[in-house]
């Protein structure tokens, strides 16, 4: 099963960098940037190479809340997403980067 998402998903506080085809900091005074297409394919045998890689939680909405499901997420959680990056971890979660499926009103 295949899917892509296409111009739904906005980043906070990243952006994605064409040039280098990584996970970028968003420019001066621009909120929500929206990301570059992607194409998500599910692969049960996919290994995490943490060290060149953000494991970025996509939200449905910004507010980043919801109620606890039976499986311990929030329901406003939907997937962790590994988007290529030349940062550490660290630097995008310091600054709350996430994507999300639409934005607050």
């Amino acid at each position: 099963y295949q899917r892509s998402v296409r111009e739904a998903v906005v980043s906070t506080q990243s952006t994605g960098d064409d040039e280098k085809n990584l996970l970028g900091d968003a420019r001066y005074g621009v909120m929500n940037p929206p990301m570059p297409v992607m194409h998500l394919l599910p692969d049960p045998e996919y290994e995490e190479d943490v060290s060149s890689q953000y494991d970025c939680p996509l939200y449905k909405t910004g507010e980043r809340a919801g109620t606890l499901s039976t499986t311990g997420h929030s329901t406003n959680f939907v997937i962790k997403c590994f988007l290529p990056s030349d940062q550490p971890r660290e630097h995008w979660i310091a600054k709350g980067t996430a994507l999300l499926c639409q934005l607050n009103q």
